[in-house]
């Protein structure tokens, strides 16, 4: 068993301008900081634990579950291919993203090490995600006033062998995965597949050894 903690935090700084807005999103004030004046403080623990259990000396199970905390953000507009995909610091309104992820495998070795297999699944459970609001188009206004937050999960199960001795060795893995977002203000609300969702990944990579 292995057990982690860590801490980490994040500090923003101004100049920074915040706007109270009523319910139809108008302007009724603002509070301002300075150059150099902090503005907001992020920081949460990061705790991690990973479980190995040996059946024999061939066969093992694993499971893990850790946190982490995101203070830079990449933000994407899933309903549009132009090119305005950004990165973001957290602010004192873009939170800083959460993420729980849990996994589980079996693992084993065979035909005395020279081959190594394993199949794990994992769960991951995402908060303070970000996207661009609806019908959003590039403009010179600053891009906090475009931004809506939601939440997002992902899971799947990978397949892995790999090679380990040999005059050829090398390693094959397939992944099937999925990953959704679900946000109030977009999509009616209803949860739809993350910009980067990908079904199935198969990757591979082998090496030579020389004479």
């Amino acid at each position: 068993m292995n057990i982690g903690l860590r801490y980490s935090g994040f500090q923003q700084i101004g100049p920074y301008t915040a706007f109270e807005r009523d319910e139809d999103g108008n302007k009724l004030d603002s509070t301002y900081w300075g150059k150099g004046v902090p503005v907001r403080a992020y920081g949460w623990p990061e705790p991690r634990l990973i479980v190995r259990y040996a059946l024999n000396d061939n066969n093992s199970i694993k499971a893990s579950v850790t946190r982490n905390n995101q203070f830079i953000h990449p933000v994407t507009n899933s309903g549009s291919s132009l090119p305005t995909d950004i990165w973001v610091p957290s602010t004192y309104l873009v939170k800083p993203q959460i993420a729980w992820q849990y996994s589980a495998g079996y693992f084993r070795n065979f035909a005395d090490n020279d081959y190594e297999a394993s199949v794990e699944a994992y769960y991951k459970r995402m908060q303070n995600q970000v996207e661009y609001r609806e019908g959003y188009t590039p403009s010179i206004s600053d891009p906090e006033e475009d931004f809506v937050f939601g939440k997002g999960w992902a899971y799947g199960a990978e397949l892995f062998l790999k090679k380990n001795n040999g005059k050829f060795t090398g390693w094959l893995g397939y992944t099937l995965a999925w990953t959704w977002r679900k946000f109030p203000d977009l999509n009616d609300g209803d949860k739809f597949p993350a910009k980067y969702d990908r079904r199935h990944d198969l990757g591979c990579d082998r090496y030579v050894r020389p004479q």
